[in-house]
């Protein structure tokens, strides 16, 4: 988990220093992001089945 939202953030703040901001790093991002949702969401649907 905490691997994940690291490397989301390290992502975001390589986009944000890079000072290029298009299509191609917004898909980047939105790459991220959405890896890390479903990341989280797999944790927690494994969570619940475990419990």
């Amino acid at each position: 988990n905490e691997g994940s939202v690291n490397r989301t953030m390290q992502v975001l703040a390589d986009i944000n220093s890079s000072g290029t901001f298009d299509l191609s790093t917004l898909s980047v991002a939105l790459r991220e992001i959405r890896n890390l949702i479903t990341t989280q969401e797999a944790l927690s649907e494994e969570a619940s089945t475990t419990a």
